[in-house]
């Protein structure tokens, strides 16, 4: 006989039930908790939560954090008549975290539209005396077309331009050897139609001494 085939997890079910009640099923030691629906993984999947519970009460990595973090929440929170409520913001609830666990060093993956958000985090991770590092999602400085997105399906179609040896056509005061002048000018006529376009467009100008790359951006 073939095994009975389990249902998929589906926590979000007991959404309405939480908003109603203010509690699930996975109330813990609450006698007046609501049934568990048919897809309840506790009821389902005993064997993996078992397993996971048996680590948690280790002394492993996983069961410090465990634990660190469960008494992070009950610091973070106090208990209202409206149920708990959070005295604490996310960024404080990381600090104490982070302290507790002993860490030195937090990274931060950002997006390049948050920088400026970023860039306060930083500084207040910094004045609490931890070492961060933020890397965003645009370092690299891959255009999108490199991975197979379409030119037409980006946000800016065509306005992402990297330009290799960008000294060797545009005239500039680097001092990379076989550089143009200022005096030299353009190349060629293809090229001044090409710098026409791009005269509105940002240019970062970056430099190794060697090669020089010309990062356009259109506005």
């Amino acid at each position: 006989m073939a095994p009975a085939e389990v249902a998929a997890p589906s926590c979000s079910s007991c959404g309405a039930v939480q908003s109603r009640l203010g509690k699930t099923s996975c109330s813990a030691g609450e006698p007046t908790s609501p049934p568990r629906p048919g897809s309840c993984p506790t009821s389902t999947q005993g064997e993996i939560i078992g397993s996971a519970l048996a680590e948690l009460r280790g002394d492993g990595p996983d069961a410090r954090l465990a634990r660190v973090a469960a008494r992070v929440e009950g610091l973070g929170y106090r208990q209202t008549e409206d149920g708990p409520q959070a005295r604490w913001t996310r960024v404080e609830d990381t600090v104490a975290f982070a302290r507790l666990m002993g860490y030195r060093k937090i990274g931060i993956a950002t997006c390049l539209g948050l920088l400026d958000e970023t860039s306060r985090l930083v500084a207040v991770l910094e004045a609490q005396g931890f070492e961060p590092t933020s890397v965003c999602c645009k370092a690299g400085s891959a255009d999108k077309c490199d991975v197979g997105v379409a030119d037409g399906a980006k946000i800016r179609p065509g306005g992402f331009l990297v330009f290799d040896n960008v000294n060797w056509y545009l005239p500039s005061d680097s001092r990379t050897p076989h550089s143009r002048s200022l005096g030299d000018g353009v190349k060629d006529p293809q090229m001044q139609a090409a710098t026409d376009v791009l005269a509105a467009w940002s240019c970062t100008w970056l430099t190794n001494g060697v090669n020089d790359t010309a990062i356009y951006v259109r506005p």
